[in-house]
């Protein structure tokens, strides 16, 4: 899984030429202290909870609050199928919509 990181530097600090793309970041759960959910409950809320989360490649975008509730919905529907503590994998289309 690769995440891109972009952040907004004040333009007078920094000049970036214009085909700039910055390299990915492989995601490892070594690096991390919590898991991918906890971490998007935390920045629901210092965020607030109809910020924008996600923008799609289609220019789809999904706040925090839609997305918690797709995966607690995503959550209940695996809930009486699996085991307890059961890992599971599961395939979704890139796009968020």
């Amino acid at each position: 899984m690769t995440f891109y990181f972009i952040f907004k530097v004040p333009e007078s600090d920094v000049s970036i030429p214009e085909n700039f793309k910055p390299q990915p970041l492989t995601w490892k759960a070594s690096r991390t202290r919590s898991d991918i959910f906890t971490a998007i409950r935390k920045a629901a809320r210092q965020q607030g909870m109809r910020k924008v989360a996600i923008i799609d490649g289609d220019g789809t975008q999904t706040d925090y609050l839609t997305l918690l509730r797709g995966a607690f919905a995503l959550g209940s529907a695996f809930k009486s199928r699996l085991a307890k503590q059961e890992t599971v994998g599961i395939m979704l289309p890139s796009g968020t919509g």
